[in-house]
């Protein structure tokens, strides 16, 4: 099965208001188990939900709540040292060449 690793920006394309049809289209036409979300993503939008939190604290939470069942419902793909120096086997294995 290929798998498809996520940069944040997409990932955050799926919570806009008027998302782009393009990408929208392109998620719906995967199983939520091809899908690898980096866990540095889900660290920048975090961040982004925090300077969120200063202005609009109602929107964060929601912010908060989406970011939540995004993560939940996906594999987060979490590098550390190990994984960077065995990342040739691992995208070998999910086809992301």
């Amino acid at each position: 099965m290929i798998s498809y690793l996520l940069d944040t920006n997409v990932i955050s394309e799926t919570r806009k208001p008027r998302p782009h049809g393009g990408v929208m289209s392109w998620i719906a036409s995967i199983a939520a188990e091809q899908i690898l979300v980096p866990a540095v993503s889900i660290g920048e939008l975090q961040i982004g939900i925090e300077k969120t939190r200063t202005q609009d604290p109602a929107r964060a939470e929601s912010l908060e709540r989406w970011l939540a069942s995004f993560a939940a419902s996906h594999q987060i793909w979490r590098w550390a040292k190990t994984a960077f120096e065995s990342g040739a086997e691992f995208r070998k294995k999910h086809r992301i060449l």
